[in-house]
This record gives structure tokens, sequence and C-alpha cells, in this order.
């Protein structure tokens, strides 16, 4: 027993380096996606300048990580172009301003400062990974350690999302992190336990709009283990009162705290930018955005109690612009339109997230999840106690229930209502959770030998899944959905086409030199950084030639998310006729090609 306790972490260790191998090698031979180059440049900006007018809506304590390789040589931009002027009154201007910074700017080279950021975030992929084998571990010794490890570095989605210059991955690391500590602190809360709390919330506020989930999360579980330790509590009143004062006195502790990381990663500054004179008009920003999203904002008519609260705090200056902006915009912006089976909702919806949970989590993954569930409710009928895996120490089975259960529940319903929730990234948060529970229920499985075959069968399918989809994580279906070509027929946007596969069509074109290429790119990356030579169609890239039908017989190459009519350009959808068509090649799950001929 001791000889496996001690090679546990080392197991562990190997699993998650070979995570960061295969997360590494696949996302390098991917372009940019959507979003990365608006991130990386706007964190470049915020570290060199502290001026937060770009990407406001992204709060900066990441993107401070992701640009801390470039800081001696930060990007340059041009404060006297239009697009960068027009930021505060326009967000939509921080789209052709990123591309044309990074792009046509010869003083910047975005695959140097994409890439570094890159390689920052997967730190934090790994110290999730890492976060959630040591909890497994406490909760329930080395095969949980080792199944929880398993999932999380064969799962194509957290391969796909780790090394991105996104925020996805770092929420999730301080929402499980939150959890653990609010774990540790046990029934009676320590300074240094409340301290962690504090930090770990202003973190998540600053990281992320969503973070402020995570003080909610925080209040709900340690109000539920206050009352459970003053119902046991025996004596008088006061006896029974004492944790229920305790968990308030550190919820207020930990909200002053938020309040002061929020202050402290915006410099203690209220405005928006170094010059006082420069202020984000909110209102304008949003009917902007609705009205190129093709959709009223949320804020038409009266203004709701948030969106009046937010507005209070702007005028007050309760907290920095850019973040309260940022809430605002959240909350008052548009409605998200998401494709599903072949046609369009309207996200949020409550049952898009679901099958897209159930769309994009490995088969493999789905089993150890519906396994855990199972015996879970088993031991809930038998009604025994389930005493800790290794030991005296640890909580008890209820009080670790309420912190590996409250947090992710919290989340999803607030993923569930959220506008621009359309992606298996913003479910990331709730994985970890996940594998830890089904890691408790694979260690106890694991004493039996019909258990054992089924862990090991599960491992070894997942296994199997994760390699097959090398290096096209991103665009990851499981073998039941039909893979990366039966994915188009499901989903959309980032699930499955995010702008990631220029490299792959600038290889085919190496291959085919003389075939004719018109292109529909979706994606803020530029096709000609990577020696594509194509007409450029409509919808496709802004950074490109003028838009214009193909005048030759060849090819031509449709991303996905065009494909499926998601973004197309005006009323009509010249791109339909290919949708019923049988492509000649399909690149990296996300580039269709088509022959297109003399007709």
């Amino acid at each position: 027993m001791a000889r496996r306790e001690a090679l546990a972490p080392m197991l562990c260790a190997a699993l998650l380096a070979l995570y960061a191998v295969l997360a590494w090698t696949s996302v390098s031979t991917k372009s940019p996606t959507f979003d990365e180059p608006l991130h990386a440049l706007a964190g470049s900006i915020a570290l060199e300048q502290r001026d937060f007018r770009i990407d406001f809506d992204n709060p900066p304590l990441w993107k401070y990580w992701a640009a801390l390789p470039s800081a001696a040589a930060p990007a340059h931009i041009d404060t006297g172009d239009r697009h960068w002027r027009a930021l505060p009154f326009d967000l939509l201007q921080q789209w052709p301003f990123a591309m044309q910074t990074l792009y046509r700017d010869p003083h910047n080279d975005p695959d140097r400062l994409i890439g570094r950021a890159r390689f920052m975030m997967l730190l934090w992929a790994v110290a999730l990974g890492a976060l959630t084998a040591r909890w497994a571990f406490e909760l329930a010794g080395a095969a949980a350690s080792l199944a929880t490890t398993a999932l999380f570095a064969l799962d194509p989605n957290f391969l796909a999302h780790g090394p991105l210059v996104k925020n996805d991955v770092a929420i999730a690391l301080l929402l499980l992190a939150l959890a653990y500590a609010v774990w540790r602190s046990g029934a009676r809360i320590t300074w240094r336990g409340a301290l962690a709390i504090g930090l770990l919330c202003g973190a998540g506020c600053a990281v992320k709009l969503s973070g402020i989930v995570l003080p909610v999360a925080a209040c709900l579980v340690l109000l539920v283990r206050a009352l459970r330790a003053g119902a046991r509590a025996q004596g008088d009143l006061r006896a029974r009162a004492r944790p229920l004062l305790a968990a308030v006195a550190a919820l207020a502790g930990a909200a002053l705290m938020t309040v002061g990381v929020i202050w402290a990663v915006y410099g203690f500054r209220f405005g928006v930018s170094p010059d006082p004179a420069i202020a984000i008009d909110t209102r304008r920003i949003a009917a902007a955005l609705a009205l190129a999203e093709g959709s009223p904002p949320h804020s038409a008519g009266a203004p709701s109690w948030p969106e009046r609260a937010v507005v209070w705090s702007l005028d007050h200056r309760c907290l920095p612009e850019p973040w309260l902006a940022g809430l605002l915009f959240a909350h008052a912006g548009t409605r998200r339109r998401a494709y599903l089976l072949g046609d369009f909702v309207d996200a949020p919806w409550s049952g898009y997230l679901p099958r897209v949970f159930l769309f994009k989590t490995p088969a493999a993954t789905l089993a150890a999840f519906a396994a855990a569930l199972a015996m879970g409710v088993a031991r809930w009928r038998s009604r025994r106690p389930t005493p800790s895996e290794n030991g005296a120490g640890a909580p008890r089975d209820r009080d670790s229930l309420a912190c590996l259960a409250i947090p992710p529940l919290v989340y999803a319903l607030f993923a569930l209502g959220t506008p621009a929730a359309s992606g298996v990234r913003h479910l990331l948060p709730l994985y970890p959770f996940l594998f830890i529970g089904s890691s408790i229920a694979a260690a106890r499985a694991w004493r039996a030998s019909s258990g054992r075959l089924a862990v090991v069968g599960i491992a070894a399918l997942l296994a199997v899944e994760s390699i097959w989809a090398y290096p096209d994580y991103l665009s990851f279906f499981p073998f039941v959905a039909g893979g990366e070509r039966g994915g188009v027929r499901l989903l959309g946007d980032s699930n499955l086409d995010w702008g990631q596969d220029l490299p792959r069509l600038a290889a085919w074109q190496r291959e085919h030199p003389e075939v004719p290429l018109a292109l529909a790119y979706f994606g803020t990356a530029d096709p000609a950084h990577y020696g594509i030579r194509y007409t450029n169609l409509p919808g496709g890239n802004a950074l490109g030639p003028e838009p214009r039908p193909p005048s030759r017989p060849g090819v031509v190459a449709i991303s996905a998310t065009i494909l499926q009519g998601l973004r197309v350009p005006g009323g009509a959808d010249p791109y339909a006729p290919f949708r019923v068509r049988q492509p000649i090649a399909v690149l990296g799950g996300s580039i269709y090609l088509y022959a297109l001929p003399g007709d």
C-alpha cells in the first residue's frame, strides 16, 4: 500500500507530462482561433500601457500572465489608428484593430506573440490537472488520483482548449481551487482559509466576468457546512450559532478581499485608460453590438435591476470602469445564435448546453460518469455512511459532497442562463469535479476483479479516442457521434470550427499548386500570412482581397461555421448548395473542400 501511495505522484506527473506534450504539439499545428489574436494583443497592451479599452469585457489578470514572456518586446500599436480611437464608443472596432495590428504592422510577429501566450496558458491547464490529482488523492487515495489524472490528461476538450489564449481553463482552475480551499478549511474556518477563499474569489472575478459565480458558490458551501456543523453541535444556542457566525465573518472578509483584488488588478484606477478624458460609452456599445447580431439588446425598454445596479456602481465609482462596463455588456448584450442538429437556436436554451455536453464528451468519459452516478445512487439507497478512504483528519462524506457538488452546480445554472454560452468551453469548469467523483468510484470499483476490468476498458477506450483525434482536438466528436466529420451536423462555432486550420489548408495548396482556390474563411488570422493564395469569397476573411465570386473552375474551401450558415453575409446563404454535396476533402474537421466545376 505504501509503495503504491509513493508511486502515484510519479505516475500522475507522467500523465500530466503526456498531456502537455500532446496539447502543445497539436496546438502548434494550428492557426490562432477566432479570439486569440485579440486576447494576446489586449494582454500586451494592458501589461505595457495599462490601457483596457480593447477587450474590456474580459478582465485582464489572465492576460497579464499570458503576456509576461513578451513584456520585453510588447506589441507595437498605432495610437492614431481610427479603430483604436473608436474603441471606447464601438467595441466591434477591436476586431479589425487587432487583425490589422498583428498581421499588417511589420513591427509585430503574431506567431511569436500568440505562441508565447499559448505556452503560458498551458501552464494553467497543467496546474488544473495537478490539483484534480491532489484532491482525488486526499479523498480516495492513489487509485483515484491516477484515474482522475487520466480522465483529464486524455480528454480531447482539455487538450484542445488548455493551451489556447482564452480564460475558460483558467476559470476552471480557480473554481476547483476555491472548492478545494473551502474543503481544506474544514468545519471551523481559520483566517488562512478565509484569506485563500477571498483571494480566489477576487482572482476569479479578475479572470472572467462569470467569475462572479465563485463568491456565490463559496457563500453557499460555507453556509451549508456551517448549518450542518451547528446542527451537530451539542449545547446551548450560542454553541450552535458559532459556526454560522464564523462563516458569515469569513464571507464578509472574502467580499472585501474580492473588491480589493479587482481594484488591484486594474492598478487602483477607475478609468479605462491612463488618459482621464477617455471613457466607455456603454449604451452606445450595447446598441452597436445588438445591431451587429441582428437582435434587440436585452436593455431595450426599462432596464433591469442588475443593469441599474451596475450603472449606479459606475456613477459612484464602486469598481473600475472597464470591469463594470464589461459586466453591463455581458448582461445587456445580445442573445447569440447557436447551431444545433442542422438548425439554429438562441442561446441560452435549457436543452442546448446539455446536448453540447453529450456530443462533445468522449464516450469513455460518459461511461465513467454514468458508472459513478450509478454507484453513488446505490450507496445512497443503502444508507450506509462511507468513511474517507485515507483515514482520519479528512472531512466526512457529506461535507466533501457539498464542496464537490455545489460549486459546479452553481456554475452550470449560471451557464444555462448566459447569452454567450454556446460551446463546450463554457462547460469546462464542470469537468474536473466530475473527474474527481468518477475517480472515487473507480477506486472503489478497483477492489473487485470485474471492477478492474471495467476501469481498464474505460481507460483504453479513452486513450484510443484521444490518440485517434490527434492533432484535431478542437473539432473532436466521439465515434458514436460520427467523429469530426459528424460534428458539422451537430454543433458549430468553437465546438468545431474556430478558424484553426489555415496551416492545413496551406499544406494542401502546396500539394496542389496549380489548382485555383476560392476561400470562405471564418476566423481573424490572415490566410496570406501562411502563404495561401486565394480568391476571397463573400463572408470570408476581412483582411483579404475584395470579396468576389470565383471566376474559373477550381476548388472552393469553406469553413464549417460558414458552411452551416451560422455566419453568412446578408439575408441569402450562397453556401447552402454545398451542404448537400460531397466534399473532396475535409481539413482538420473545420475546412471543407469542394470541386468547383465550370458552371
